[in-house]
């Protein structure tokens, strides 16, 4: 066994401070004297053709050896050990009682290599939860920071082919990958995002900043005239919120339990082997259902965007729910919010209030957006 973090805590910090600066605004991306745009910018070209930005969402954990599918087949919610190299499958690590240590992208990378995508903030110990599973099997896990860049839209695919991606406006799998290189390091591309038809690029982090600022002029350079339809942070979490993907953090964390969260629909095989909260998690899908989700409500177009936290109480008065996540759709013309909800209102077109038992109407409804579902940090 061995469990490694590459390049220390330290890189560890500066890679993803740097990478939620330059995606959030506050470090200029320039091409040339130019600023390229950055905050809300880029929504409609995303959601109508094509829109890219740096991103620092993921971490991947490097899981590799002659057993790594085996050891991971045991662990993870889903069957992993039946996907072949360049394929990929989402999936969960849970305590027993089936609470989530982490949301996964699980890519394979090889016969004996496996990357898991994790939101940074359950990354390092979902990392330290695997390597303390590994006893006499062959397998390394070692947690390794990335830099990240969203393509996102239905015209995504042109953008990739541009990088050198062959292949990617050919009909792609979810979580379906590859690799690029640019700017003489190698890139994964992964068939993922919030848009349908959007990829991701990552890259292994490194303590040279100015790797991040080469790779992006690199992209630019090659994608041409779509260079100038940047994503900043404020797009990408509208399109997140109208594309009903939770976030770690947010509307999902490590005391969230997995049946009550919507990703027992895209992350769970109720028919592989045992797994750590398997029992829980068949129990509930075999002879029952919780009392809780996550569902999308949406306001009147007069009303103002409501708080994290906000309560929603239903027609009998009784409080249904708690807004996690909220902005301003434009794809529904009004405020649009993510919230743990009863099962009561989960059905599209329930009605429940905000705020009070007497406050605004709120409708739960369907995603805007079909996103390829994912947990995001």
């Amino acid at each position: 066994m061995h469990f490694e973090r590459r390049g220390g805590r330290g890189a560890y910090n500066r890679c993803f401070a740097y990478f939620r600066a330059l995606r959030d605004g506050s470090v200029a991306r320039t091409e040339g004297r130019t600023a390229m745009p950055v905050g809300g910018e880029g929504y409609e070209a995303a959601r109508r053709g094509f829109g890219w930005g740096a991103v620092a969402d993921r971490a991947a954990i490097d899981v590799a050896g002659p057993d790594a599918a085996a050891f991971l087949q045991n662990l993870l919610s889903n069957d992993v050990a039946s996907l072949e190299a360049g394929a990929g499958r989402f999936a969960c690590f849970l305590t027993p009682k089936a609470r989530i240590v982490a949301p996964l992208e699980v890519l394979r990378l090889g016969a004996e290599r496996f990357w898991l995508l994790a939101p940074p903030g359950a990354a390092s110990r979902c990392a330290q939860e695997l390597a303390r599973r590994v006893f006499v099997k062959r397998v390394e896990v070692a947690e390794r920071p990335l830099m990240g860049w969203a393509f996102e839209g239905p015209q995504a695919a042109e953008a990739m082919e541009q990088l050198g991606f062959e292949g990617a406006a050919e009909p792609q799998q979810p979580l379906s990958h590859g690799t690029i290189e640019l700017a003489g390091r190698p890139l994964r591309a992964v068939r993922m995002g919030l848009v349908p038809g959007s990829w991701r690029l990552w890259a292994e982090s490194s303590e040279d900043e100015d790797a991040a600022v080469e790779l992006e002029r690199e992209i630019a350079a090659r994608i041409g005239a779509s260079a100038q339809a940047r994503l900043g942070a404020q797009a990408l979490e509208t399109l997140r919120i109208e594309a009903g993907v939770p976030r770690w953090g947010a509307e999902i964390d490590s005391e969230s339990f997995l049946p009550e969260t919507g990703l027992e629909r895209t992350h769970v095989s109720y028919t592989k082997g045992c797994y750590p909260g398997q029992e829980p998690v068949a129990r509930v899908h075999f002879k029952g259902r919780t009392h809780r989700t996550i569902g999308l409500v949406a306001l009147g177009p007069g009303q103002e965007v409501p708080a994290a936290g906000t309560v929603l109480y239903g027609e009998d008065g009784k409080e249904r729910g708690r807004v996690t996540s909220a902005v301003w759709s434009p794809a529904l013309g009004r405020p649009l919010a993510l919230a743990v909800i009863r099962r009561e209102i989960e059905p599209v077109g329930s009605v429940s209030r905000l705020g009070a038992a007497d406050g605004p109407v709120v409708e739960t409804v369907a995603a805007p957006l079909g996103g390829q579902a994912a947990a995001r940090s």
